[in-house]
């Protein structure tokens, strides 16, 4: 791994139909399952409307779902009965697998990380300093994940079955930092949980690429096509067994052309798959592609390990840059920046939100409760794009210098020990986190080496070059 560094693609994933004799019977089944599934809904909510205490608004909404599920059972119909895979059959059964399969792996994981917790905390550890400890975790962790307790059974239903704990290893090493850190104990904050349709992990062994061509070379000729015939499959040994998506590289110009040039890498073995996740996005499902990509030969040659640049995150100045082996130094923006901006997309959402409390139903609610959303939505980007520019600006001005080594303050329970109003409002109003994975990620492209510190001790006054160029010398 010294000459390789870790990245990460978005891929936006079409489900197609695969010529495999396993997905196909796990398909068959979904649909006969389905059918008997409508028919019994369709029977419950007639009866439901047929019973004289249910109110009329209750039996017209119950009316428009029988209307949908007799669409439904007319679309299984047709297939039980013709064979034919349409699109809409297709996308249900796709759509269904990744929606159950995002839920049960976000339950399990945070079903384990409960019981781990509950279980040290009876038994009186607070940390995994003592072998009993350790063995305890362990122990708790691997009963938690194979599922052990029959309880846990009932409530965890993986659509991919056996392909569905390629995450426990993450899981352990992160829950097992969070212990480290104090989560038991909340002496920094508790252990965080899995949303519901937090994207589902994948095994690399689960992972494979095909394409539609008749030869790798024509593959390689023509992948800048339109709708390319280049395929993601997931199941037993990189088959289709379970899914199979046709992978749309984009239409924007630059976007798909570095895409191009990403995926035709892949296919010829030059970068190496990842375990990787797929989540839904919207109506859009997403392959979030991990890579293993060769550092390129020039730039670690250009490098010097001994020059540093140390990272100092600021109020005043959003980030400030210094190196240890000259007076050179860069800024980036200021924190009030984002304390502005998101100060003013928070008011205006809180007055918003206000407004739509004593909204009736109708389209004007609907509407209103979309503009949240935006809000929301705009807020994110603005922070996402303040971030791209601040870890743009870090790792050029090291590349311009030859750095090979960043250094940025470790923040890891640092929320819980600031002191004063300001920084706290700050901290809250800045993703610092992302920006640092940010960074990481520019960083290894390049073959920079990041290294986290502790936050140095300083006196009050002391200017925030300095601070940074202390991080620098650590």
């Amino acid at each position: 791994m010294a000459n390789k560094y870790i990245v990460s693609r978005k891929i936006t994933l079409i489900p197609v139909a695969p010529l495999n004799n396993q997905w196909q019977k796990r398909f068959d089944k979904y649909i006969n399952l389905s059918f008997e599934r409508v028919q019994e809904q369709i029977i419950e909510a007639q009866a439901e409307i047929d019973d004289e205490e249910t109110k009329k608004t209750r039996k017209d909404s119950l009316s428009k779902w029988i209307d949908s599920l007799y669409k439904k059972a007319d679309m299984y119909s047709d297939y039980i009965s013709e064979g034919e895979i349409t699109k809409a059959l297709l996308n249900d059964y796709v759509y269904t697998f990744v929606r159950n399969a995002c839920k049960a792996e976000s339950r399990h994981k945070n079903l384990v990380i409960s019981k781990v917790i509950d279980t040290m905390r009876i038994n009186g550890f607070y940390d995994l300093k003592s072998d009993e400890a350790r063995e305890l975790y362990r122990s708790t962790f691997n009963a938690a994940v194979r599922l052990n307790n029959g309880s846990f059974s009932d409530i965890i239903d993986n659509p991919c079955g056996g392909y569905g704990l390629s995450w426990s290893n993450a899981l352990n090493a992160s829950l097992k930092r969070e212990i480290i850190n104090g989560c038991i104990s909340c002496r920094n904050g508790q252990v965080k949980n899995f949303k519901e349709m937090s994207p589902f992990s994948i095994a690399k062994s689960a992972m494979g690429f095909s394409h539609g061509y008749d030869s790798d070379e024509i593959m390689l000729a023509n992948m800048d096509e339109k709708n390319a015939p280049l395929y993601f499959d997931f199941g037993g040994n990189g088959t289709p067994s379970l899914l199979q998506f046709r992978m749309n590289l984009g239409a924007n110009p630059k976007n798909k052309n570095e895409l191009v040039s990403t995926i035709k890498r892949v296919y010829t073995g030059e970068y190496q798959y990842c375990g990787s996740s797929i989540q839904l996005s919207g109506n859009k499902i997403i392959l979030n592609l991990t890579l293993e990509i060769p550092k390129p030969a020039d730039r670690l040659e250009s490098l010097r390990k001994n020059t540093v640049l140390g990272l100092s995150l600021g109020i005043n100045t959003a980030m400030i840059g210094a190196l240890n082996d000259s007076k050179s130094y860069f800024t980036f923006g200021t924190g009030h920046e984002l304390e502005y901006y998101r100060k003013y997309i928070q008011e205006s959402y809180r007055s918003l939100a206000k407004a739509v409390k004593y909204t009736n139903g109708g389209h004007g609610r609907g509407k209103k409760l979309k503009k949240l959303e935006i809000f929301k939505a705009r807020e994110r980007n603005f922070v996402k794009s303040f971030n791209h520019k601040a870890s743009r600006s870090a790792v050029d001005f090291a590349v311009k210098h030859n750095a090979g080594l960043i250094r940025m303050p470790d923040l890891s329970g640092f929320s819980s020990k600031v002191n004063d109003d300001e920084s706290k409002y700050l901290l809250r109003n800045w993703s610092y986190y992302q920006l640092q994975q940010m960074i990481e990620d520019k960083a290894a492209r390049v073959g920079i080496t990041i290294e986290y510190v502790p936050i140095p001790q300083v006196e009050d006054g002391v200017a925030d070059i300095d601070i940074a160029r202390k991080i620098a010398n650590n």
